[in-house]
């Protein structure tokens, strides 16, 4: 049965600055504001439309220092958000608690705010660049996809902490390898227990190769490791391999893309429970 339609209009507006205090110090500072603007249709109500207009205030501060010629210190602070789930637009006019309901029921949408924390490393001499960092993230409520009601459900507040590494190579001028990992525990707050989705570790690599004459290629692969999924199952790994190869003359350019080149199982979401009865 349908259940409605509609449309999340998107806009943002970011100032940023840039101050030098002193000369081993510089900051970063900007603030974003993101604007939302939910069209609801809700055909489970007579085709009944709903708009709602959220928004988030995002502040930002990244702060560089050198240390030596090769090595450079970061810190930085950032306000992140997620969007707020389309037919949430009509959950605050949903009938009083006495009205038996077997869907969603809230207030105005809001966008779920992220607070994120981040130090790191950096050293760049001559054709390597090593970097190191570790991050921690705060969601004010995790949103998990439930497939009896068909929405994303939003839970309790959960964390993330983890730490990256990656490594840039360029041997010669016309070849360019990099390679990161991520590696994250991501649970919840009050419970302990693992998010639903998120993997606990992620890695990526990319070849790349120019030509003066205007040709150029890449070669990405992205790795994903199980993740939990609910119920306490466990999810498969993945792997994915893209290719690309451009061809630019003046102001033409042409350019071919091949996604996902040995045809790997690919799961954009994965979940526990039956999908399918009748085999």
């Amino acid at each position: 049965e349908r259940q409605g339609s509609g449309l999340v209009w998107h806009g943002s507006v970011p100032l940023g600055l840039t101050l030098r205090p002193a000369a081993w110090l510089v900051a970063e500072a900007g603030l974003r504001l993101e604007l939302f603007r939910l069209d609801f249709t809700d055909a489970l109500q007579h085709d009944r439309r709903f708009i709602a207009q959220p928004w988030a205030l995002l502040p930002r501060l990244r702060l560089r220092s050198p240390l030596g010629e090769h090595w450079t210190l970061y810190a930085a602070y950032g306000r992140g958000f997620r969007s707020p789930e389309l037919r949430s637009a009509g959950a605050g006019a949903l009938p009083g608690e006495d009205v038996q309901l077997d869907r969603y029921r809230g207030g105005e949408p809001e966008p779920s705010v992220t607070k994120s924390l981040e130090s790191g490393l950096r050293f760049a001499a001559g054709p390597v660049v090593l970097s190191g960092a570790g991050f921690a993230t705060f969601v004010e409520h995790e949103q998990v996809f439930d497939h009896v009601s068909g929405t994303n459900l939003e839970l309790n507040p959960t964390r993330r902490l983890g730490a990256s590494l990656g490594l840039g190579l360029s041997p010669w001028s016309w070849l360019s390898l990099r390679a990161d990992v991520d590696a994250v525990q991501a649970r919840f707050v009050e419970s302990g227990q693992p998010v639903p989705g998120a993997p606990w570790l992620m890695s990526t690599f990319t070849v790349a190769a120019s030509h003066p004459q205007g040709w150029r290629t890449g070669l990405t692969g992205l790795y994903v490791a199980p993740r939990p999924l609910a119920h306490g199952a466990t999810g498969s790994q993945q792997f994915v391999l893209d290719l690309t190869a451009a061809w630019r003359r003046g102001p033409l350019e042409l350019q071919l893309a091949c996604e996902n080149l040995l045809g790997s199982d690919w799961r954009e979401g994965e979940y526990h429970f039956a999908s399918w009865f009748d085999p």
